[in-house]
């Protein structure tokens, strides 16, 4: 089996804890790769490097992340296009989308045994377009599509286009989620939880300027296209992708957001208890 190492080497005990799972497979017999840049720090003549991350990722049959959500977010857009499925091991603070805790290496095992379970989860796609229709790049999102300014925090006025229909938003920006993303930055803008086996998309607005705005829930066909609605946020607007700036776009391009028709496969050993892990992970236990 070969099996894809992408860790967080700024993670406290990232080292120690690669340099064990690296042990397990090995003892399985499994061929290890990653990338380039990490082969100073990582030093093990054992690993297989390649240059690129979506070069490992096609490589191999299965990709092991090491850090946070984060570093899952990073790679899912790499193993989704590849229709290679993650198994994150969470070395960050809580860890929602990992499904193995570091005290819990042990059951790397079960990978060769085949005895493990596949979680899909629905992902975004945003395309960015020129004035003249012209596509120019697509993007894909675990979480969440965020359309915001980037040089600072403040307000903005934008058009959605829903269904032939317009509609126009006052706010800090807007947020398009998937089921997953609903427990990330939407739901520190007052969005609801959504169960991650139901496909839809969550619309949300940050610090909108309007108290009738609420998120919305559509459905997984919805399509949208956002632009902004004035010529003075020229080069003002982002498109955030799971927390990192793509691109910068102008009052003339659109930006088309809607779920990818393919879905990230996430490995756990143990069937998902969405609701028992969202308890545990964000609801404070009452003594």
């Amino acid at each position: 089996m070969r099996i894809a190492i992408l860790p967080n080497l700024t993670r406290n005990g990232s080292r120690e804890c690669i340099a064990q799972i690296i042990d397990i497979l090995i003892a399985f017999n499994a061929q290890i790769y990653t990338i380039s840049e990490y082969k100073k720090i990582l030093n093990d003549d054992r690993l297989f490097f390649l240059e690129k991350i979506e070069e490992v990722v096609e490589k191999c049959d299965i990709s092991i992340t090491i850090g946070g959500d984060g570093t899952i977010t990073h790679a899912a857009k790499y193993a989704v296009l590849a229709q290679k499925p993650i198994l994150g091991i969470n070395l960050g603070r809580v860890g929602f989308v990992a499904t193995l805790e570091r005290d819990d290496l042990c059951k790397l095992e079960l990978l060769f045994l085949g005895k493990y379970f596949i979680n899909r989860r629905a992902m975004i796609s945003a395309h960015v377009y020129d004035q003249d229709s012209t596509h120019k790049k697509t993007f894909y999102a675990l979480n969440d599509v965020v359309i915001s300014q980037i040089e600072a925090v403040k307000i903005s006025d934008f058009i959605m286009f829903y269904k032939k229909e317009k509609f126009y938003y006052r706010s800090d920006g807007l947020i398009f989620s998937t089921p997953t993303g609903s427990t990330a930055y939407s739901l520190s803008a007052g969005g609801p939880v959504i169960d991650p086996e139901i496909s839809c998309i969550l619309f949300s607005q940050i610090c909108p300027h309007s108290v009738c705005q609420r998120p919305t829930i559509f459905s997984s066909s919805s399509e949208f296209a956002v632009r902004a609605h004035s010529p003075k946020a020229d080069k003002k607007l982002a498109v955030i992708v799971d927390g990192r700036v793509v691109c910068e776009f102008s009052w003339r391009e659109i930006v088309k957001v809607s779920l990818f028709d393919k879905c990230l496969e996430l490995i756990s050993f143990e069937k998902q208890n969405f609701y028992g892990n969202f308890k545990k992970k964000f609801i404070s236990p009452v003594d």
